[in-house]
């Protein structure tokens, strides 16, 4: 996580578009040590991220700008690609405790790790009284508020009643908020070439950044 960290606010942070670049071809021979069904998980979002930028910036091209549109695109492509290579390859429970060296606050990572998982699962339950919702109804609706609030009520207490049982199923299990590492963290080879190439990416970046007198 720190490496992917790092990466992304050098890559941002670059005034020397060479040094994205080097970002760039680095990211994707990376992503080439990959199977082929992660590397097109990793891309179906990329690409998505990549086309919007590409549609916003369309205009400074035309605007005689066309240099703007290949900076911000591959910077956006270097920091997507990071953070889904990073997904690829690291369970959730790995993150949260990578946060939880980092020292980062256990309210933090609760509150963190209990959104993305509930999200979708609420999304779900969304979906599927809209879907109720639409075979119960004949014709046109007239009345479409009195429907969403109803929707957003149901929502409401589904989420609310989803929260007490979950609440009431840690407090079975002897959670008290507070996430305990069950083993130190120990280097090992691959942890050194990460550093090493870190370094590197640091040396290189500043190199590429140094003012010119």
């Amino acid at each position: 996580m720190f490496y992917t960290i790092l990466y992304i606010i050098l890559t941002a942070c670059s005034e020397n578009y060479l040094f994205v670049l080097i970002m760039c071809a680095a990211v994707t021979v990376r992503l080439a040590f990959f199977p082929a069904a992660s590397i097109r998980q990793i891309l179906r979002g990329t690409e998505g991220v990549v086309l919007i930028s590409i549609l916003l910036l369309l205009p400074a091209v035309f605007m005689g700008n066309p240099q703007t549109l290949a900076n911000i695109t591959a910077r956006v492509y270097v920091s997507v690609t990071l953070v889904g290579i990073l997904s690829a390859e690291t369970s959730w429970n790995k993150l949260t405790g990578s946060l939880r060296t980092f020292h980062v606050p256990t309210l933090f990572i609760f509150t963190l790790d209990i959104t993305l998982k509930y999200i979708s699962i609420l999304g779900e339950i969304c979906v599927d009284i809209l879907r109720a919702v639409s075979l119960r109804s004949v014709g046109k609706n007239p009345d479409k508020a009195k429907s969403f609030s109803g929707v957003l009520g149901i929502t409401f207490l589904k989420s609310s009643e989803m929260a007490e049982e979950m609440y009431a199923s840690m407090c079975c299990r002897g959670f008290t908020g507070e996430y305990q590492l069950k083993q130190k963290y120990r280097l090992c080879r691959y942890d050194i070439l990460h550093i090493l190439l870190m370094a590197g990416c640091v040396v290189v970046f500043l190199e590429l950044n140094r003012p010119f007198v």
